[in-house]
């Protein structure tokens, strides 16, 4: 009997390619220069949605009494922001709940991002897709809110998982 080849399953790579890879360093490039900026976003926003997020993640650790959860305004920046709040530890300051907000916003802002370049190159080819990706990048806007505990940057990932026919009249609309 010959040798018995033993195959290893094949690892999937991710579908990046050299444009995802530079898109995404222009993000955090545009990350490291907002950063730098004489002014900021205020860390926790307007207080809402940090603090109702933080009740809800509370009351689902069991750390936190269900009473104290309320929703005052939209409910998706309050449930976008329960989750990374539920890996905060108890009693961490708002230092800690900030990071874990500003890293999950990051990485949406990259997930988003990666989504925009792919629908414009499903729609106009591969330079659409780049072309949609730099077009993002154009504006450092996004990446300013994305130090906030807000609303605006749940709306970015939403914007890019929309599908025209999504729309009753199969036009987009603006989120809100």
């Amino acid at each position: 009997m010959g040798q018995r080849v033993t195959r290893l399953p094949q690892v999937r790579r991710l579908p990046l390619d050299g444009w995802d890879g530079l898109l995404l360093l222009v993000l955090l490039l545009e990350f490291f220069a907002v950063s730098r900026l004489p002014f900021a976003a205020k860390p926790m926003g307007d207080l809402n949605f940090y603090l109702e997020a933080k009740a809800l993640a509370a009351a689902l650790k069991g750390t936190g009494p269900w009473a104290d959860v309320a929703v005052s305004r939209g409910p998706a920046p309050v449930l976008y922001y329960t989750i990374p709040f539920l890996l905060v530890p108890t009693g961490a300051g708002e230092e800690v709940f900030w990071r874990a907000g500003f890293y999950w916003n990051v990485l949406w802002m990259a997930v988003a991002l990666l989504g925009l370049k792919r629908a414009g190159a499903a729609v106009s080819g591969p330079l659409g897709g780049v072309v949609a990706g730099c077009l993002v990048l154009a504006s450092p806007f996004g990446v300013y809110y994305a130090f906030g505990i807000s609303a605006e940057p749940p709306a970015f990932p939403e914007l890019a998982a929309r599908r025209p026919a999504d729309e009753p009249d199969g036009q987009p609309v603006a989120a809100g």
